[in-house]
């Protein structure tokens, strides 16, 4: 099962366990740096924006989770299958003033040996 359909899973149950869901936020447990500043400024941007989703830029060109997906998206999120998960849906319907700043949080740790690393680098995670 790819990233795609974790998300599509995900959105099935929120809606039949929470119908009256206004959104989901979509995140990673290999992101350690994401911390919860940052979900506070992704809430924030949601509420004062009229963005239906509300996405993490790491650089000029790399965007991506943690994002909020209004309701108004499930039926799209439903609808993944694939190992890109939801890059594709916020880079279709994203917009520049929609991405909260996460550049000194761009860790994704895939490996054991990246786990070490990130643990030698950074001592007090």
């Amino acid at each position: 099962m790819g990233m795609g359909r974790s998300i599509s899973e995900g959105v099935t149950y929120v809606q039949s366990n929470w119908p009256q869901a206004s959104g989901i936020l979509i995140m990673l447990s290999d992101q350690p740096l994401i911390d919860f500043e940052h979900l506070r400024s992704l809430m924030m941007a949601l509420k004062r924006s009229n963005c239906g989703i509300i996405a993490t830029s790491y650089d000029d060109e790399n965007f991506g989770v943690p994002a909020i997906f209004s309701n108004q998206y499930f039926d799209q999120l439903r609808e993944l299958n694939s190992d890109y998960g939801a890059r594709e849906l916020i880079r279709q319907h994203g917009n520049p003033a929609c991405l909260v700043s996460g550049y000194n949080k761009a860790v994704d740790l895939d490996t054991t040996s990246d786990y070490e690393e990130f643990l030698k680098s950074n001592p007090q995670s």
